[in-house]
């Protein structure tokens, strides 16, 4: 009898330990496309959250503790969304966690309000995200200003007439809105406008309509499926130049895309963590993505550090406090500043595709 009860007794004593180990950790829970039309978007962001955790922890962690991410997989819909961020922040008291697609995080947006759980966006870019809840940070800029740049670039370079391809969704209606209202203020005009859907395949109707229209440039706000409109777009002889945001970097490197321009947010690709990326994950390329979630680990860790200095429990309002507070985060990746506000100030550039490389074609600070 005796026996058994010390084997109970060391089994609450070691589950115990465990316990308190896991409490220890400080977790941060990913929101991120892995499965559906976004996976390889959000395999690339997550790839970025694995290695900055990794290097972080290499480094003895933040106090001594280990950083964990929780993952779940929104698959980009706004309801598996839902249920993925109660799962995190109800099952796993997770008090950061980080976001990708403008309807996915608009739509948990208000749970985080109403939990105080930090919600860190390092992807999506659509406008109504500048004026989300308070537990919304952006460490990226809003399509805004890029669509604008955009605007005055294929204006003066391209042409003076426009087609709109984009998603019908969030950071699609925003990208459309706010290029075909810079495109007409400069004196061009939106001859076509073609919405499609998240998870679509076929877009050559959308395409020869274009084609027909006599556009002269083509602006795309699409946040999948890039190698499918690429390859589709090839096939139809004569196209007209093709632009886009930074959701449209994923183009690079596909058959058809060479050639295209997009906006991106101006950030450094450090040759050896490129190199280890690469290695570590099997592709090609360091790519937008997995820099900016790579780096918003950072700025989240360095949030957790302010906080625990203090002596503070490290919740969702004090790491946004801890953010807004320390205002700058410089990296080999980005400079990126909060000037009193949700949303990061980041310099744009425009880019060409080449065949194995992008070319700076201009540049907005």
């Amino acid at each position: 009898m005796k026996k058994i009860a010390f084997a109970v007794a060391a089994t609450l004593l070691m589950a115990g330990a465990a316990t308190k180990a896991y409490a220890e950790d400080l977790l941060i829970g990913t929101l991120l496309p892995l499965t559906g039309p976004g996976s390889a978007t959000g395999t690339e962001q997550q790839n970025g959250i694995n290695l900055a955790i990794k290097h972080i922890n290499a480094k003895g962690g933040i106090h001594g503790r280990m950083l964990k991410a929780v993952v779940e997989d929104s698959t980009g819909r706004p309801d598996q969304a839902v249920l993925g961020f109660n799962r995190l922040t109800d099952l796993n008291n997770v008090q950061v966690v980080m976001s990708a697609y403008s309807s996915v995080t608009l739509a948990v947006d208000p749970l985080a309000a109403r939990k105080e759980v930090l919600l860190v966006n390092a992807g999506a870019q659509s406008d109504q995200l500048a004026t989300a809840s308070p537990y919304l940070i952006n460490t990226i800029p809003q399509i805004q200003g890029e669509a604008e740049f955009l605007a005055q670039f294929a204006k003066q370079k391209l042409g003076s007439s426009a087609a709109l391809l984009y998603e019908n969704a969030a950071a699609g209606h925003s990208g459309r809105d706010d290029f075909a209202k810079a495109f007409e203020a400069l004196g061009g005009k939106v001859v076509a406008d073609e919405p499609t859907e998240f998870g679509q395949t076929n877009y050559r109707p959308s395409l020869l309509a274009i084609k027909a229209s006599g556009a002269q440039v083509l602006y795309i706000a699409v946040t999948q499926n890039f190698a499918a409109i690429a390859e589709q777009i090839s096939l139809i002889p004569n196209f007209p130049a093709v632009i886009g945001n930074t959701f449209s970097t994923p183009f690079f490197g596909k058959p058809g895309a060479e050639g295209w321009y997009n906006t991106t947010v101006v950030s450094k690709i450090p040759p050896a963590l490129a190199e280890e990326f690469k290695t570590e994950y099997k592709v090609d390329f360091f790519e937008v993505q997995s820099r900016e979630y790579y780096n918003s680990v950072f700025i989240i860790a360095d949030a957790m550090k302010k906080v625990l200095d203090e002596g503070k429990d490290v919740n969702g309002t004090n790491l946004r406090d801890a953010i807004l507070a320390i205002g700058t985060f410089k990296s080999d990746i980005a400079d990126i500043t909060f000037d009193g506000g949700n949303t990061a100030k980041r310099p744009i550039a425009i880019e060409q595709n080449g065949k194995d490389e992008r070319k700076v074609i201009d540049f907005r600070p």
